[in-house]
C-alpha cells in the first residue's frame, strides 16, 4: 500500500493506492502526524479512490476504528475529515469504520463517493463557520 500527502494552507490530503492493509493505513496516519506541516485544526481529506480494499473486512475496520478513537491517535485534532470512497465496497467498509471511530469526533467525519463532494462539504463548512457570530 502506498500513500502521498499533499498540503494546502489549512488542509492536508492523503491519497492512497495499491492493496489496502491495516499496517499501510496506520503508516499514513503516522506519516501525517510526523510531518512538520501538519497542525491541529487543519481539515483532512483521505482519498481512497485508487485503493483496493478487498483484503479488508469487518475485523480490520473494527481494529482501525477503535484505534482512531484513542486520544493518542496520531491524527487527532483535525477540524473536519472527509473520506473519499467511490465504490460500494469502499463506502460500506468506510461506514463500518465510522461506526467504531466517529463517536470520538462527532459530526467531524463524513464519507463521500467523490472528491468534488468532499471539497464541497469542506467549503460549505468553512462558509458556515464564517457566518457565525463570535461568542460574547
Amino acid at each position: 500500500m502506498q500513500h502521498e500527502i499533499h498540503f494546502g494552507p489549512d488542509w492536508a490530503e492523503i491519497r492512497t493506492s495499491g492493496v489496502a492493509s491495516v499496517a499501510g493505513i496506520q503508516a499514513f496516519g503516522e506519516a501525517l502526524a510526523a510531518d512538520p506541516r501538519w497542525r491541529p485544526g487543519m481539515d483532512l481529506i483521505v482519498n481512497h479512490t485508487d485503493l483496493d480494499v478487498r483484503p479488508l473486512g469487518p475485523e480490520e475496520m473494527a481494529t482501525l476504528g477503535r484505534r482512531a478513537r484513542r486520544k493518542e491517535h496520531p491524527t487527532r485534532g483535525f477540524r473536519r475529515c472527509a473520506f473519499v470512497l467511490p465504490g460500494k465496497l469502499q463506502y460500506g467498509l468506510g461506514r463500518m469504520w465510522q461506526s467504531f471511530a466517529e463517536h470520538s469526533e462527532p459530526g467531524k467525519i463524513q464519507l463521500f463517493e467523490s472528491l468534488d463532494a468532499a471539497h464541497a462539504w469542506l467549503r460549505a463548512s468553512v462558509a458556515d463557520d464564517s457566518t457565525r457570530a463570535a461568542p460574547r
